[in-house]
């Protein structure tokens, strides 16, 4: 009974500290009502996290106080790790037609590329000069050409 009201002492408190967090010009135009119901959804929220073990300490040394929390309980976050997975799962499948067309479009244009090239080899092997004096190798920085 006495850790039961000392956890609902402390959800207030925090639930105070949260709603004191709110912006002065926000927090005014909220009515008592709906300040009150913000402070029971964070309490609520606040009393529903209970462990089988639960300590919270400080820890004093010379220059600053460290915080220490041990929790330990049974895992309830199944359906949250279930909704979580869902998400990511569902972000992959939004991506996956991006990635697709990325991909394809790479992929056609590695093949126009390459018939390119071997449109060129074979006007090239043939001896047709589609255009008088004028090569590809022509185009080529000084000293990469073949001939």
């Amino acid at each position: 009974m006495i850790k039961a009201r000392a956890r609902n002492q402390s959800s207030q408190i925090y639930a105070d500290y949260t709603i004191s967090r709110i912006d002065r010009e926000t927090r005014s135009s909220l009515s008592d009502r709906q300040l009150n119901a913000f402070r029971d959804a964070i309490i609520a929220s606040q009393s529903g996290s209970r462990h089988q073990i639960d300590c919270r300490f400080t820890v004093p040394l010379f220059l600053a106080r460290f915080y220490v929390v041990l929790l330990i309980g049974r895992d309830r976050r199944k359906q949250t790790r279930l909704q979580e997975l869902r998400r990511n799962q569902w972000g992959n499948v939004q991506l996956a037609p991006v990635l697709s067309f990325i991909l394809l479009s790479l992929l056609i244009s590695l093949l126009w590329f390459a018939l390119f090239l071997a449109m060129y080899w074979l006007k090239r092997e043939l001896g047709i000069d589609l255009l008088e004096n004028f090569h590809l190798a022509d185009l080529l920085p000084a000293g990469q050409s073949n001939e």
